[in-house]
């Protein structure tokens, strides 16, 4: 309860307080249901076929078998711990946004520690059964053989990380994060330029490197930034990932903005400094 009166707040109250646009930048990724938090509300009242068909289709799926498989479906037998993770779920699942329905990236952050309570409790329980089931649960070894085994195989089959590919029918997933190439050595000296604590617009994997400072703005917004970061090879709009020709107006502007000027050009990543902070 406590929870659903604190997101009506921030819907209702807070974004549209501070967002320059009066609601959530990010609700543009809910536009199969509705343009704003109201109309959304009131698809799931309407159309509630919608709404499941969204939260059953294919990637959707993938994305819970993902989240329960590494656990053994134990979670499931703990139904009130699962009740905490249904509204973040839904933020999740009905997004068209993909990353926030993968495994693989911080959306499931707020999710996973439900999930592993889940499990141990759905463990006790079984533990608690009478017959065959009861007291084989209760052997210690064979609960640690199947939830490290489950672990590995989802590891295998699901894991980023690198050795796993050179193991046949292995994942490969996001193993390029794991080398280190002449474009990453360009953005740590790009980002090694800007002084500590000044305001900077940044594309998305840039503004990651600086981001323990208290005012960053999003690329292709600019504001009262003193530093500009740009990665054209990757580009990013907001929180989208773009083909390198959608940004390329934004950089055109910058580029005859004089209040700025070019000081790291490397490997298509940019860094433009306001000329008045270089004094």
């Amino acid at each position: 309860v406590a929870g659903l009166v604190w997101t009506t707040l921030c819907v209702a109250v807070i974004i549209p307080h501070f967002a320059s646009a009066g609601e959530s930048p990010f609700i543009a990724r809910y536009s199969e249901l509705g343009t704003s938090p109201s109309a959304i509300a009131w698809s799931f009242v309407t159309h509630p076929v919608h709404t499941a068909a969204l939260l059953v289709s294919g990637a959707r799926r993938t994305y819970l078998l993902g989240l329960l498989a590494p656990l053994l479906f134990l979670s499931l037998l703990s139904p009130l711990l699962l009740l905490c993770v249904v509204p973040e779920l839904l933020i999740n699942m009905l997004s068209k946004d993909p990353y926030q329905f993968s495994i693989y990236f911080q959306y499931s952050s707020v999710i996973t520690p439900f999930l592993i309570a889940g499990m141990i409790g759905g463990l006790a329980r079984i533990r608690r059964l009478p017959g065959v089931i009861g007291r084989v649960s209760r052997m210690p070894v064979v609960c640690v053989v199947a939830l490290l085994g489950a672990g590995i195989i989802s590891g295998y089959r699901l894991g980023p990380l690198p050795f796993w590919q050179h193991i046949p029918g292995g994942s490969s997933r996001l193993v390029s994060q794991f080398t280190v190439t002449a474009h990453d050595r360009a953005m740590a000296r790009a980002t090694a330029l800007v002084p500590g604590g000044v305001p900077i617009s940044a594309s998305n994997q840039l503004g990651g490197r600086l981001s323990a400072r208290r005012r960053v703005l999003v690329w292709p917004v600019i504001d009262d930034a003193q530093w500009v970061l740009v990665d054209t090879q990757r580009a990013w709009l907001i929180d989208k990932p773009v083909k390198p020709r959608v940004q390329e107006p934004y950089l055109k502007a910058l580029e005859r903005n004089r209040a700025f000027t070019l000081v790291f050009d490397e490997d298509g990543v940019l860094v433009f400094a306001r000329k008045a902070a270089l004094r």
